[in-house]
């Protein structure tokens, strides 16, 4: 990101070419093509974590390292593919978003990642790792891009609006850790 910074010296960059600006601009039967980009992301997603070894392993590795390891699983080889893949998505949404925007600027996503960590687990996926679900983050980003909404209509500070998110994640690891809690017995 820095290094972005410094090539572009801060500056947000514009024009971009139309061609580029049409991939996120244009709509398919009235529908944003960014949506049916998101849908092929998720149906994939859905399939190569529910229906692949490769799936089963990244939740066994998540679960538990050790035992991921004892049943042969290359857990370096797995993170690093999980890292690339993480890598390629977050590559496409940004050019996505300078596609919608007709602009590139270094700044762009800046805080996102704490809405992005509240929609996950309000979506069901445990901090501690190994359960989670596709569909879940799908219904936690919906749930959190409503509440952003709502909060942006009845006009509360952009400060309070991050105080809500904040206060969002602390309930929901604290119901993440009394959950786990008790499917382990309260044995943690």
């Amino acid at each position: 990101k820095g290094v972005v910074f410094v090539l572009s010296e801060g500056q947000p960059i514009f024009p971009l070419p139309d061609a580029f600006n049409s991939i996120a601009q244009r709509n398919v039967f009235g529908v944003p093509f960014t949506v049916y980009i998101a849908a092929v992301i998720l149906i994939v997603g859905h399939f190569v974590l529910n229906h692949t070894a490769f799936g089963r392993s990244v939740m066994a590795i998540g679960g538990n390292e050790a035992a991921a390891n004892t049943s042969g699983i290359d857990i370096k080889k797995i993170k690093i593919i999980t890292y690339i893949i993480t890598s390629m998505l977050s590559a496409l949404a940004g050019i996505l978003m300078a596609s919608r925007l007709s602009s590139a600027s270094a700044g762009a996503g800046d805080g996102w990642e704490m809405i992005i960590i509240a929609a996950v687990i309000i979506g069901g996926t445990s901090l501690f790792g190994g359960s989670g679900s596709i569909l879940g983050t799908l219904i936690g980003a919906a749930i959190m891009t409503v509440l952003s909404n709502a909060m942006v209509i009845l006009k509360i500070s952009v400060y309070w609006q991050n105080i809500v998110v904040g206060a969002i994640i602390i309930l929901a690891v604290i119901l993440d850790t009394f959950r786990r809690n008790k499917m382990l017995g309260g044995k943690e």
